[in-house]
C-alpha cells in the first residue's frame, strides 16, 4: 500500500497542475477573445468605409491622435513630476495639504472636466460674457474648441497618474540617493537632474505611458472640443454610418497605437533598475522655502488644484443646485434614481465577476508549478491583463463581434433542438455590457489580489498542510481570509472604474439602461450642462474612495504596502 501511494502521488499532482493550467488558459481565452476578434476583423475590411475615410479624415485623425497623446504625455509628466518634487523635497505654507489635494482630480472623469470647461468658455458662457462686458462686444477671445484646449483639459485631468508614480518613487527610491548627494555638497537643482530624475525614470515612463494610453482611449474630451481623433471616428462610424464592423476595424488602429506605445515605454525604461533595500530609507531633509520661492510653489500647487478640481467641482455644484431648483431632467427625480440604480447594479455585478476571475487566476497561478517569471503562465497572465491596456472602444467592438457570433451559433443549434433556445440575445444585453467591463477591468482586480498574495508567507500554508489540511481547505480557510483586504480593495477599484467608464457602456448598453456616464454624455452633446451636473457630481463623489485608496498607497511607508 505504501508503494502504491508513492507511485500515485506524482500522477495526482500532475493531474491537478494540468487542470489548473487548462482552467487558466480558458479564463485567458475568454478575456482575450474580444481583442482577438477586433484584430481578426481586418481579414476582410470594409473597403467602402475605408475608402471614404482615406479620402476625407483618416490621415488627420491619426496625426491628431498621435500628436495629442504625445503632447498630453509630455505636459502631464512635466507637471506631475514637478509637483511631486516640490511636495517631497520642500516645505512651504500648505505643502502637506497640497500633497493630498493634488490627487483629487483623479476622481473627476476627463469628460466631466471637458464639458464643464466648454460650458464656461463657450461664446454664451459666463467667461466670454464677462470678457465682452469688460472689453466690448468685438473683443478678441481665443478659440475654445481646439486641440490645444482638449490637450490642456487632458493634462489637468491625467497628471495625477504621473504625480502618484513620481511621489511613490521619490519616497522609496530617490530619497536615500538624494540624501547622500546632499551630504556631498550638490545643490538642489543638480540633485534633481543628476540623481533624482534618473532614479525615478522608470516611474516617469510608466506614468507617461498610462497618460498617453488614457488619451488614446478618450472620446469625451475629443467630442466636447470638436477634435477629430480615432476614438471619435469610431463613434461616428458606429452611430453615424451604422457600420459596426467598419468601426471595429477602425478601432484596430488604436490597438496598433497601444502596442507601439508599450514598446516605446519599454525602450524608454530600458534596463535601468533603481531599488532601495531599506524599507524605511533615510530621507533628505526638506528645504524650507521662504519669500518669493514659497509664494511661487504655493501659486503653482494652488493654481493646479484650482483649475483641475476647484473650478469643475464648484461649477458642477452651482449647476446642480440650479437644475434641482428648476426641476429639469437629471435632477434628483425618478430619472436620476433609475440612472443611479443601473450604474450601481452594473458596478456591483462587474466587481463580483472581476474579483472572482482575478482571485481564480491568482490562486491557479500560485498553485501551478509551471509558473516562472518569464514562463508561459506569466505570459498568459499578461494576455489576461491586455483588456485594461486596450481602449474601451476596442473592447466594446470586440465584445459585440464575439456575442453576435455566439447568438448566431445558438440560433443555429436551436433550429434542431428547442432546449438550446436562449430567450434573449447576448448582444445588446446587460450580460454583454458586464462581459465587456470584465474584459476591461479584470486586470485591475487581478493585479491588486496578486499583490496581496505576494505578501502571504508561504510557511503559513505549509503549516496548514502539515496539520492535515487538504488543498481545498487551505484555500478556503487560510489563503482567502488572508486575501480578504486585497479583494475588498480590488472590488472598490473596479466599481469606481465602472461608474466612470463611458465608451463600453455607451456602445453596448441595452435600450432603457442608461448609466450616469451615458446620461452625462447625452446631455452634454445637447449642451444641457446644468442637467448633466447632478449625475456628473455623483460620479465624482462616488470616485472619491478611489482617491483615498490611491493616496494611502502613495504615502504609506514602503514596508507597509
Amino acid at each position: 500500500m505504501q508503494v502504491s501511494s508513492r507511485s500515485t502521488a506524482p500522477s495526482g499532482t500532475r493531474t491537478q497542475s494540468l487542470r489548473s493550467a487548462l482552467t487558466s488558459v480558458a479564463l485567458v481565452v475568454v478575456l482575450a477573445a474580444p481583442v482577438a476578434a477586433v484584430l481578426w476583423s481586418l481579414r476582410s475590411p470594409d473597403r467602402e468605409v475605408w475608402s471614404l475615410l482615406a479620402r476625407t479624415t483618416l490621415a488627420r485623425m491619426v496625426l491628431t491622435t498621435v500628436g495629442l497623446a504625445a503632447a498630453v504625455a509630455i505636459g502631464a509628466t512635466v507637471l506631475g513630476a514637478g509637483l511631486a518634487w516640490l511636495c517631497v523635497t520642500t516645505r512651504f505654507p500648505g505643502s502637506l495639504v497640497f500633497r493630498r489635494l493634488l490627487v483629487v482630480p483623479l476622481a473627476l472623469p476627463s469628460y466631466v472636466s471637458a464639458f464643464v470647461w466648454t460650458g464656461l468658455l463657450q461664446f454664451a458662457g459666463p467667461v466670454q460674457g464677462t470678457w465682452r462686458g469688460w472689453f466690448g462686444d468685438d473683443a478678441w477671445f481665443p478659440p475654445v474648441r481646439t486641440p490645444v484646449g482638449a490637450g490642456l483639459v487632458l493634462i489637468l485631468s491625467l497628471y495625477p497618474y504621473v504625480y502618484i508614480a513620481s511621489l511613490s518613487a521619490m519616497r522609496e527610491q530617490a530619497s536615500a540617493l538624494c540624501a547622500a548627494a546632499s551630504t556631498l555638497g550638490l545643490r538642489p537643482r543638480a540633485i534633481f537632474w543628476r540623481v533624482a530624475l534618473p532614479a525615478i525614470r522608470p516611474a516617469l515612463a510608466a506614468g507617461a505611458g498610462l497618460v498617453a494610453m488614457e488619451t488614446l482611449t478618450d472620446v469625451g474630451v475629443a467630442r466636447a472640443f470638436s477634435v477629430s481623433t480615432l476614438g471619435d471616428g469610431v463613434l461616428r462610424v458606429w452611430f453615424g454610418l451604422d457600420r459596426r464592423d467598419a468601426a471595429a476595424e477602425l478601432a484596430s488602429m488604436l490597438v496598433g497605437l497601444v502596442l507601439l506605445l508599450v514598446l516605446v515605454e519599454r525602450l524608454t525604461r530600458g534596463r535601468r533598475r533603481f531599488t532601495s533595500r531599506s524599507t524605511s530609507p533615510f530621507p533628505a531633509e526638506p528645504v524650507v522655502l521662504r519669500g518669493r520661492k514659497a509664494a511661487g510653489a504655493l501659486a503653482l500647487c494652488g493654481s493646479t488644484f484650482f483649475l483641475a478640481a476647484g473650478v469643475p467641482l464648484t461649477t458642477l455644484a452651482v449647476w446642480a443646485v440650479d437644475a434641482n431648483r428648476r426641476g429639469g431632467e437629471g435632477a434628483l427625480d425618478k430619472t436620476y434614481v433609475r440612472l443611479l440604480q443601473t450604474s450601481l447594479e452594473l458596478a456591483a455585478w462587474t466587481s463580483v465577476v472581476c474579483v472572482a476571475v482575478g482571485t481564480a487566476l491568482v490562486l491557479l497561478a500560485r498553485r501551478n508549478p509551471w509558473r516562472r517569471p518569464n514562463g508561459w503562465m506569466a505570459r498568459a497572465l499578461h494576455v489576461a491583463s491586455m483588456g485594461y491596456a486596450v481602449p474601451g472602444l476596442v473592447v466594446a467592438a470586440g465584445v459585440l463581434t464575439v456575442l453576435t457570433w455566439l447568438d448566431a451559433r445558438i440560433d443555429s443549434l436551436a433550429a434542431w433542438n428547442d432546449r438550446l433556445y436562449l430567450p434573449f440575445l447576448l448582444a445588446g444585453s446587460t450580460a454583454g455590457v458586464v462581459y465587456a467591463l470584465v474584459v476591461r477591468f479584470a486586470a485591475v482586480a487581478r493585479e491588486n489580489i496578486d499583490a496581496g498574495a505576494q505578501r502571504i508567507d508561504p510557511r503559513v500554508e505549509q503549516v496548514a498542510a502539515t496539520l492535515g489540511a487538504g488543498e481545498r481547505r487551505r484555500r478556503w480557510q487560510v489563503t482567502l481570509p488572508l486575501l480578504r483586504p486585497s479583494i475588498l480593495v480590488a472590488a472598490l477599484l473596479v466599481a469606481v472604474d465602472v461608474l466612470k467608464e463611458l465608451p463600453a457602456t455607451l456602445l453596448l448598453r441595452p435600450p432603457g439602461r442608461d448609466t450616469l456616464a451615458v446620461f452625462v454624455w447625452n446631455m452634454t452633446n445637447e449642451s444641457r450642462w446644468d442637467e448633466a451636473a447632478t449625475p456628473a457630481l455623483t460620479i465624482v463623489l462616488l470616485g472619491l474612495p478611489l482617491v483615498l485608496v490611491v493616496l494611502g498607497r502613495a504615502t504609506a511607508p514602503a514596508g507597509r504596502r
